[in-house]
């Protein structure tokens, strides 16, 4: 539910303009998921050494893996701003129906990139108590 809220909360506000997609906004977010990308191998690698339990960085809970997750959720959650803004471009483009296949990928990638964060999310918090 979380999921599909997003989803549409997103599309809603994209579509009204509430959320604006611009070239400087879109290379912001590729760093940023950058960032957030390497943070992730680095986590993964330091919870096969071991780290925090086998949990990684921040495997030791408190307020830290919660404002992680809360920032991939953000990153998924503006990464289908952009792919609703990408496919319009490509419609209004009048781009080949061939990319309209890569065009859905992205968006079903953005998708579960946004269930896992959630998912993420919500272990964090019920582990919390």
């Amino acid at each position: 539910m979380a999921t599909l809220g997003t989803f549409a909360g997103m599309f809603l506000a994209w579509k009204i303009g509430f959320i604006k997609v611009t070239s400087k906004s879109r290379r912001i977010f590729g760093m940023m998921a950058m960032g957030y990308l390497v943070f992730a191998l680095v986590n993964v690698g330091a919870s096969f050494l071991g780290f925090g339990g086998g949990a990684g960085i921040y495997g030791g809970g408190g307020w830290l893996p919660i404002v992680v997750s809360l920032l991939g959720v953000a990153l998924a959650s503006y990464s289908l701003a952009i792919d609703f803004d990408s496919i319009d471009r490509g419609i209004k483009g009048g781009a080949p129906q061939k990319y309209s296949w890569l065009m859905a990928h992205g968006l079903v990638a953005s998708l579960v990139w946004l269930y896992i964060e959630f998912l993420r999310l919500f272990a964090i918090l019920a582990n919390n108590d």
